[in-house]
């Protein structure tokens, strides 16, 4: 971690809150006011729990009268969603609503960035950021054009950039700084991390100003507008990193399972997780638990519409992760997908507040 990285946070825990999630049941009333979240969102990633539809993506760059999904299509207009409030958002009139059906549960997990969009000029392709250098998050947008650089406003080297096309349908790009500017590992897909040449850029993401876009006309970070979610590494509120999974099924001398332990300086209140083979990617928060204290058993799918998945019992143990105050323990993994033994998994972790 650089210089810049370690000294950029200097306020002590428990400070204003910059990450949260929200719970709600759907009531069909137009207009509704969610609060709760503790101040006013830039980025809200909506989910149902119950019934199978796409994640929607707003955010305070585009506005009110537009999402994106995760997995599926590019950009729709709608009138579901119609401000960011101070303590949450208001959800518009329930005609057409993916986000407000009634007898629905939902989830809605919120990052505040800088409020209203400013017009960056570092790097070739002029881009509109509303950036939140403290967290350690800006959302970006810009018009996409191959071998150009993108100003990001963080201020430092981004650790996760999640670049989402508003034209093109499937059209994802993530950046992960464990493996590097030559990798793309999709959202919408359950490919493996893909392994190609600059696809961020021939200088990489390797400027406190600026993120690469690769010289592969065809690739997903270059298609027409795009909207970027752009993360720095701040301690005590997030960590982006790598682990080894270890299988989680062997016991120690005493009988123990022996346990696949994630360090990341603070407790989490989510943690995405995704293997860099073939597979897909996990959200485990602090509102969606188990039955005992940290234990965080249901997961959602960002790459697919399933509903809320719930893994008690999974392989006989209670838990699939576990947030403790210093970072996550995995559990037995009977399903595969977060503690192979022997794959390499990138993890995205974030507190409520610092």
């Amino acid at each position: 971690m650089s210089l810049s990285k370690r000294l950029i946070n200097t306020k002590p825990a428990g400070g204003v809150g910059n990450f949260n999630t929200v719970l709600y049941t759907g009531d069909g009333t137009d207009n509704r006011q969610i609060t709760g979240v503790g101040f006013q969102p830039d980025w809200v990633w909506f989910k149902s729990r119950t019934v199978a539809t796409n994640n929607i993506l707003y955010d305070s760059v585009r506005g009110t009268s537009s999402y994106t999904t995760t997995n599926a299509g590019a950009q729709f207009n709608s009138t579901q969603f119609t401000s960011y409030d101070s303590d949450g958002f208001t959800l518009g009139p329930i005609a057409g609503s993916f986000i407000n059906r009634v007898g629905e549960d939902y989830v809605a997990w919120c990052w505040k960035a800088g409020g209203t969009s400013v017009t960056n000029t570092d790097g070739t392709i002029t881009s509109q950021v509303s950036a939140n250098t403290e967290a350690g998050f800006s959302i970006v947008q810009y018009a996409g054009t191959a071998n150009g650089t993108v100003g990001h406003g963080l201020g430092v080297e981004p650790d996760f950039i999640f670049a989402r096309s508003t034209n093109v349908t499937n059209g994802t790009a993530t950046y992960h700084s464990a493996l590097g500017s030559n990798y793309n590992t999709r959202i919408d897909s359950a490919l493996g991390s893909a392994n190609i040449t600059n696809f961020w850029g021939a200088s990489g993401v390797t400027n406190s100003s600026v993120f690469g876009l690769e010289n592969d006309p065809y690739g997903f970070n270059v298609y027409g507008t795009l909207i970027a979610y752009c993360f720095t590494e701040i301690p005590g509120f997030s960590k982006f990193g790598t682990y080894t999974g270890n299988g989680n099924g062997s016991l120690d001398p005493s009988g123990t399972v022996v346990a696949q332990t994630i360090t990341t300086g603070f407790e989490p209140a989510m943690v995405i997780l995704r293997t860099t083979q073939s597979g897909y990617w996990g959200i485990f928060d602090n509102k969606r638990g188990g039955s005992s204290p940290g234990s965080q058993w249901r997961w959602l799918w960002p790459s697919r519409t399933k509903i809320e998945s719930d893994a008690s019992g999974a392989g006989g143990y209670s838990t699939l992760v576990d947030f403790t105050p210093t970072g996550f323990t995995l559990g037995n993994d009977a399903s595969g997908d977060w503690n192979t033994n022997g794959q390499q998994f990138i993890y995205l972790a974030f507190a409520n507040e610092f």
